[in-house]
């Protein structure tokens, strides 16, 4: 488990940094805002203390996972997810507004936890022996441009790949409901436009290689609701 000033927590809905707790802390890029937007007035001291310590209690029962990979309500234990998910709704219920414009969203967060479906397929099992392991998410607000990068590991180490997810990213306006019926109104939803899939091998039998990937472009259908982000 990475530490908690260079990871973030996607639980529930898969939703980014959902708690003023983890937007006080910095991305492992330490990337620096081009522009930012006006956001609601800070937590006050004591509450950013309290939420602090319910953040740093919520990567604690995050277990780590073979080869690196991202914990799902697949690969745990249900009572493990029931007290992460319950954490997960309590550092939402502080009442930080406008998260989604946040200048520390910027930059690459490592995911430890989701129970997003493409995620949990992925870490649940992937043929010819091959495992997810570290999956990190760059998010760059000013270029609306958003990755899911999951490094792709085989359990014998004969070889390694990755698969990447490049979409379009822009916060929310006004009132929305999601794929899972979940309503947002306090400015902390991101939309993901996904806009390419690649799977790419990289190495066999410790020999590098170059061009072997396959590329896959989901179909956009503009009536369709938007991901559980």
């Amino acid at each position: 488990r990475m530490h908690f000033q260079k990871a973030a927590v996607l639980a529930r809905r898969q939703l980014l940094l959902v708690s003023g707790a983890l937007f006080t802390s910095h991305s492992s890029n330490n990337a620096i805002p081009r522009s930012a937007h006006a956001a609601e007035p800070p937590l006050s001291g004591a509450a950013i203390n309290i939420s602090s310590v319910m953040a740093e209690q919520l990567l604690a029962s995050i277990p780590a996972m073979p080869f690196g990979a991202p914990a799902t309500n697949a690969t745990l234990d249900a009572k493990i997810v029931v007290d992460i998910e319950a954490q997960a709704v309590a550092l939402e219920q502080l009442g930080q507004r406008n998260n989604a414009r946040a200048a520390s969203l910027n930059g690459t967060w490592r995911l430890l936890y989701s129970n997003a479906r493409e995620i949990v397929n992925l870490a649940s099992g992937l043929p010819l022996g091959f495992v997810l392991g570290p999956t990190y998410q760059p998010v760059d607000l000013a270029t609306g441009r958003f990755e899911n990068q999951g490094n792709v590991l085989h359990a014998l180490g004969v070889a390694k790949a990755a698969t990447t997810v490049v979409g379009d990213v822009r916060p929310t306006l006004g009132r929305t409901t999601n794929a899972a019926g979940t309503v947002s109104d306090d400015g902390n939803r991101i939309d993901v436009d996904f806009r390419r899939i690649t799977f790419e091998l990289s190495e066999a039998f410790g020999v590098g290689l170059k061009g072997v990937r396959k590329i896959v472009v989901p179909r956009q259908l503009a009536e369709a609701a938007q991901p559980a982000n």
